[in-house]
């Protein structure tokens, strides 16, 4: 097998689709937290093993915290293939021996995984955190993930009074 961050960056570029409709449900445990999920389907339609779109809104006291991800489950092994979190600017993200983030980033790969199987960096740009659409379409574009009639990455909270 490939190194595996290669093996992220070729999952990110073949094109995908959800198997179902998202729909975004509160945690158990956190009320003001959705989350949504769908298996993934390749070009044919087809189920690709193991690979899941996984989401999560929550209205947090420093702001709305969103993560979209593609992650890959072998047995009971779960590991990231590519992962947007949004942050508010001025809010401390991502702390590593290398560097610390504040706000939105990504990350391709898995520090889990052996060698080098990770990158992260800050996403530079001009669109508010505080905005659903326009990550959730970032992150479409980052992974790939196209819309079919009836199964549509939509954002969460769309029918919230505060949406």
């Amino acid at each position: 097998m490939e190194d595996w961050i290669e093996q992220c960056r070729i999952w990110c570029k073949q094109a995908k689709f959800l198997a179902e409709e998202i729909e975004w449900h509160p945690r158990d445990n956190r009320v003001r937290c959705h989350r949504g999920s769908s298996a993934l389907l390749d070009a044919s339609r087809t189920s690709i093993p193991g690979l899941t779109f996984e989401g999560e809104a929550e209205r947090r006291g420093f702001g709305l915290y969103q993560k979209y991800a593609v992650m890959h489950r072998q047995g009971t092994q779960v590991h990231r293939v590519l992962m947007l979190e949004v942050y508010p600017h001025f809010k401390r993200s991502h702390v590593d021996l290398e560097k610390e983030i504040y706000g939105p980033h990504i990350h391709i790969g898995d520090e889990r995984k052996p060698g080098q199987s990770h990158a992260v960096r800050q996403v530079l740009c001009n669109l508010d955190p505080s905005l659903l659409a326009g990550w959730i379409e970032r992150f479409r574009r980052h992974a790939t993930i196209r819309d079919i009639p009836g199964r549509s990455l939509a954002q969460p909270f769309i029918d919230d009074l505060f949406a």
